[in-house]
């Protein structure tokens, strides 16, 4: 499988993530592939959250075909009030030509509707990764995660659904463009809230390298994640032409849950407390954003009092 498990590399973690001392004697598991490409795992569940959210690791490095590494799914990471727990991906989490690897890993949160009795709740994703760039283009859950690597080809095979197969050829995958035409036509919410969706701009960068074609896009983004608190939207101009669209005022907007469970919170930080979630298809309307990711929004209820609270943006779309 073109897929090696070790324990004992503590040292090279250690080295990778410059963390403490506390957890390099934890030995953390890396897998390693036949294009020199590695996945190091680090930092275990704390002892004081492992009855909410069980065994396993919180950090996840991937070391490129070139040695340089760089943090993945960086934007949840794990607290008391939930986030990521990976595990070691199987034996066969690879594909047939070792090139890409379903990450196994559980998105988790705490909910407490109000009735003192908060409770736990997770959900499987099965991102997947090519380990040739460091792209990882997909991150499904559900049903999918039950599929399984064709034996011949790098293709995905749905077993639970349609039974199709998946070619990593045509793996729709994230472009500078289609980030700054979301972004940059939008009313509301920060551009980071965008890059949150596709993992970061580290990860947009490996699914859509920086080149001349591209350029332009990628100024638009960098300079909308500035220091500016309001950063101008401006259209990309073509080039050798000066844009001349400057941002349109705010309006508030209705948009629609796009997760399957969407945490509330008090604050604009998963630190806060809870305030419910929503759920895929329900309707919000923005009453105003942070520029870092958060909606603060409204959500009407027929019968009963509307709920005011902050959303992170990833789980909603127009």
């Amino acid at each position: 499988m073109n897929i090696r498990t070790f324990s004992r590399i503590g040292l090279f973690a250690c080295a990778v993530l410059a963390a403490p001392t506390a957890w390099c004697g934890e030995k953390p598991p890396m897998v390693a592939f036949s294009n020199h490409a590695r996945l190091v795992m680090s930092v275990p569940v704390p002892a004081n959250l492992v009855h909410n959210f069980g065994q396993g690791w919180t950090q996840l490095v991937f070391v490129r075909p070139d040695g340089a590494a760089v943090r993945l799914f960086s934007e949840d990471p794990l607290s008391a009030n939930g986030g990521i727990v990976f595990s070691v991906p199987r034996d066969d989490a690879v594909s047939a030509d070792g090139r890409y690897v379903v990450i196994d890993l559980v998105r988790s949160g705490v909910l407490d509707a109000g009735d003192g009795k908060p409770t736990v709740t997770g959900r499987q994703y099965c991102p997947i990764l090519d380990t040739a760039t460091g792209c990882v283009a997909r991150d499904d859950t559900g049903d999918v995660c039950g599929g399984k690597w064709d034996a011949k080809q790098s293709a995905w095979l749905d077993v639970v659904g349609t039974g199709e197969a998946q070619p990593m050829t045509t793996l729709p995958r994230p472009t500078a463009k289609d980030i700054w035409t979301q972004y940059s036509s939008s009313k509301a919410g920060g551009i980071k809230g965008y890059l949150d969706v596709v993992h970061g701009i580290d990860n947009l960068k490996a699914c859509d390298p920086p080149t001349a074609n591209n350029a332009r896009y990628y100024a638009a983004i960098e300079n909308a994640l500035g220091p500016a608190t309001h950063p101008p939207r401006q259209a990309i101009p073509a080039a050798g032409t000066a844009s001349q669209n400057p941002e349109q005022p705010h309006q508030q907007q209705i948009l629609t849950v796009k997760s399957e469970r969407a945490w509330l919170y008090a604050e604009p930080s998963v630190g806060s407390s809870h305030r419910g979630y929503l759920i895929r298809g329900d309707q919000v309307v923005v009453i105003g954003n942070d520029d870092s990711g958060w909606l603060h929004i409204r959500y009407e209820r027929v019968g009963k009092p509307s709920i005011e609270a902050w959303l992170q943006q990833r789980d909603a779309t127009q």
